[in-house]
């Protein structure tokens, strides 16, 4: 399990309109326990991609990276976890 420490949120613009609605581009920077497969002692990003429809809002995409060089870790999030992404992006994305 993972902890959100810091946030950069972004609108984005989606020109193919492949979502209806808004979407939002989020960089969250983790807090991670050395033991989790997770970790990396450079830190760890989750890039989101969140989108607000006039019905619902939902994780569109999401890739975990590592920190200190965009490299791309090939892991997918517990349901605990999505749970705790999802409420993030709605409390932060408007």
């Amino acid at each position: 399990m993972f902890k959100i420490e810091r946030s950069q949120i972004v609108k984005q613009h989606d020109p193919y309109k492949i979502i209806i609605g808004d979407r939002y581009e989020c960089l969250l920077e983790l807090s991670v326990e050395e033991d989790d497969d997770l970790y990396d002692e450079k830190g760890v990003m989750l890039r989101v991609i969140f989108a607000v429809e006039p019905e619902k809002s939902f994780i569109a995409k999401y890739e975990f990276l590592t920190a200190s060089d965009n490299k791309f870790i090939a892991l997918e999030m517990v349901e605990e976890e999505e749970a705790v992404v999802l409420d993030y992006c709605q409390q932060n994305c408007q």
